[in-house]
């Protein structure tokens, strides 16, 4: 057992935890306080006038609280990542018919399908306000389909933070100094070599597993691989059946997310170090390491070789590779499943985390986590107003709004007054807020009526669309938007899981603890975006996203040694006769564009 005693040098603003109440995020993650700089009052006090001022007329609205518009303005709203279609309702509503006297039309291809991009397209028609990949925005502007804003934007306080990323889109579009589109995600106030995949200050991606069964086994040292597996099925046989009864499982995966690879195996990559990709390329944080998926030497080898020894183990689900994330969720929720490369708490309620149930995140020595940096390029997606816009001055006011402080902790963190207050001079949730928001998971808890009434979950902003990034800093407060990682929320929710880990490690929180073992090592957000496919590499490239799902699957259910071997060789050989290294070309292509401009940022400095 690695026995260190108690952290005496506690930063009280650091942030992990793995309680329901707290339950991490798969959608987004970031730094907490602990290691901003500090920050005048001078300073605050220009980034909040720069920040939430934005221009005169919505500045107007915005602080009186009451539209200057006297009919109601219905706007279509066509967004990639929203899993809600239809009218916006509830509180988050009421303020923007309050403020700009709109109401917003949903338009979610999550819902209604691929096919709605398509049709409103060819239509003309795709909406007031678009989201988008990068990629499919650039097919947008060429089309005609996207409005000119350079001179809107240009006179906009609050949008001149995400210049950069603005100008980058447009070289990206070839429309010159021309203005478009703004990223999404993009951070104006955290250093692109910062961390942003870690949230409550504990990896996205590691090896997390049961607490308490590993704390039963005397936390033995997992140095590898090897020893995941090894203490996987010690684990595994102490505590074979889930609370129901039902079998249990140390891995258990899905296949929900596969697209080129299997999405579990790549999570398990980016602990080990790869974090960049161009196409079927992986890169380590600063690009002087790379491989191909099918290379032997490389780590999606190595990781998938890991699932296929847990198959031959008995300790790999059997369910894998056809159950769905949901079906994944309930089985953890019974304890059906312990281990997966990133934080699936269901199991983790108040009652049981505060007994040390639950899972937890447990340190590999041989673990190198290149999580992304902040950048002001965004994340690869893009917002913009469409060329057939109603009014649109009132909508980009709007549209400016929404990159402000106030609508980002409307969007995260709820209305200041009902969910979450200032104490002290930092952000802290009511009591209201931590029945709302169990770590920036929304519940259906009843709305006051004079906030709007309903549910707080029906009512929160569905757009799934911010130019800011959750896990950027409010200028004002210095934390993120996201509650989870307030240093208030962490104080207040520590556990016996936390202490138990710490009493182990020697350090509070596992950030610490990777960053005094050199264990992590950010990407740098950078401007490289990865150009579309031409026709015949899109044609191959899906033919061998194909293949190498299929045959990744099949390796880990090889019955032995020699049939995985020989089930990779058949893979490279089809993927080979489907023209791989034609695309392997164009992707070596865009990795030098990629290595450049991580090159670029890191001789910054």
């Amino acid at each position: 057992m690695i026995k260190k005693g108690f952290h005496k040098n506690i930063k009280k603003a650091a942030a992990w935890t793995l309680t329901a109440v707290m339950a991490a995020s798969m959608a987004g993650c970031g730094g907490g306080k602990a290691d901003t700089p500090a920050v005048s009052e001078t300073e605050k006090n220009t980034a909040v006038s720069a920040s939430e001022e934005g221009n005169s007329a919505a500045a107007e609205s915005t602080q009186s609280g009451e539209s200057k518009y006297a009919d109601t303005l219905t706007i279509d709203f066509f967004t990639k990542d929203a899993n809600y279609q239809g009218i916006q309702s509830g509180w988050f509503a009421k303020i923007v018919k309050d403020k700009f006297n709109l109401e917003i039309n949903i338009i979610a291809p999550n819902i209604s399908g691929d096919a709605v991009y398509q049709t409103r397209a060819a239509a003309g028609e795709l909406g007031d306000i678009i989201h988008l990949s990068a990629e499919q925005m650039k097919d947008c502007v060429d089309s005609g389909l996207i409005m000119d804003i350079t001179e809107l934007a240009g006179n906009s306080e609050s949008l001149k933070r995400f210049e950069t990323g603005a100008k980058s889109l447009s070289d990206y579009f070839g429309t010159g100094d021309a203005i478009y589109a703004f990223p999404t995600n993009a951070s104006t106030e955290a250093k692109p070599t910062d961390c942003s995949q870690m949230r409550y200050n504990a990896p996205e991606n590691g090896f997390y597993t049961r607490w308490d069964y590993y704390y039963e086994l005397g936390c033995p040292e997992i140095k590898n691989m090897d020893d995941m597996l090894k203490v996987s099925k010690q684990m595994q046989d102490n505590h074979p059946l889930s609370d129901s009864g039902k079998p249990a499982y140390a891995f258990s995966l899905f296949p929900d997310w596969d697209g080129k690879w299997l999405a579990t195996a790549s999570k398990y990559c980016i602990m080990y170090g790869y974090g960049g990709s161009t196409g079927y390329i992986l890169f380590n944080s600063d690009a002087s390491k790379s491989f191909t998926l099918e290379d032997e030497d490389g780590m999606y080898y190595k990781v998938i070789e890991m699932f296929y020894k847990a198959n031959q183990m008995g300790i790999l689900d059997p369910d894998s590779s056809t159950q769905s994330f949901d079906e994944l969720t309930a089985k953890v929720k019974d304890g059906a499943a312990f281990s997966s490369p990133f934080p699936i708490t269901e199991y983790n309620t108040p009652e049981h985390v505060e007994e040390g149930k639950g899972q937890g995140f447990v340190p590999v020595g041989d673990m190198n986590y290149a999580p992304l940096g902040y950048s002001p390029y965004g994340q690869g997606g893009a917002v913009a107003m469409g060329s057939n816009v109603k009014d649109p001055e009132r909508v980009f006011e709007f549209f400016e709004w929404l990159s402000t402080p106030e609508a980002n902790m409307l969007t995260y963190a709820g209305p200041e007054g009902l969910t979450w207050e200032e104490k002290d001079g930092r952000p802290c949730l009511t009591e209201y807020g931590k029945s709302a928001l169990q770590g920036g998971s929304v519940q259906n808890v009843p709305v006051p009526e004079e906030w709007g009434g309903g549910n707080y979950g029906d009512g929160s902003n569905k757009l799934v669309t911010s130019i800011d990034y959750q896990m950027d800093l409010h200028p004002k407060y210095r934390e993120t938007y996201d509650t989870g990682s307030w240093s208030s929320t962490i104080e207040e929710n520590r556990n016996k899981i936390h202490d138990e880990w710490t009493e182990v490690y020697g350090y509070e929180w596992p950030l610490e603890y990777l960053e005094a073992k050199d264990m992590i090592h950010p990407f740098p957000g950078n401007s490289f975006r990865e150009p579309a496919d031409p026709s015949d590499i899109k044609t191959i490239r899906s033919e061998c996203n194909q293949i190498l799902t299929e045959y990744s699957w099949k390796a880990i259910y090889a019955s032995n040694d020699d049939e995985f071997r020989q089930l990779w060789q058949e893979m490279k050989n089809k993927l080979d006769g489907f023209g791989y290294q034609k695309v392997l070309e164009f992707d070596w292509k865009n990795f030098e564009d990629a290595k450049a401009a991580v090159q670029e940022v890191l001789n910054a400095g």
